[in-house]
């Protein structure tokens, strides 16, 4: 009889520390979930330049736009280096 009170106390004392220890990791848990929340930005990321935006920019200074790589190519001016043809 003696062993069976000391092993449903056991049992008991168990439960209330596996109990204790979810409530620890539980509570953790969520003052870790706030906080980040919390130190979330509320602001939106804008592009320095829409890509309409930079499509007439590129127009503007006499580039070549390239809508699938959203990239501005120049002609480069002549090389002093590379012969020019003259007829």
């Amino acid at each position: 009889m003696a062993t069976k009170k000391k092993a449903r106390s056991a049992a008991k004392r168990d439960t209330v520390r596996i109990k204790r220890s979810r409530w620890v990791a539980s509570s953790l848990l969520a003052v870790s979930m706030l906080a980040a929340v919390g130190c979330a930005s509320t602001d939106s990321v804008t592009p320095a330049a829409s890509p309409s935006t930079a499509q007439v920019d590129c127009e503007r200074t006499r580039g070549v736009w390239r809508a699938a790589l959203n990239f501005c190519e120049y002609t480069a001016p002549e090389s002093p280096t590379t012969p020019s043809i003259r007829r």
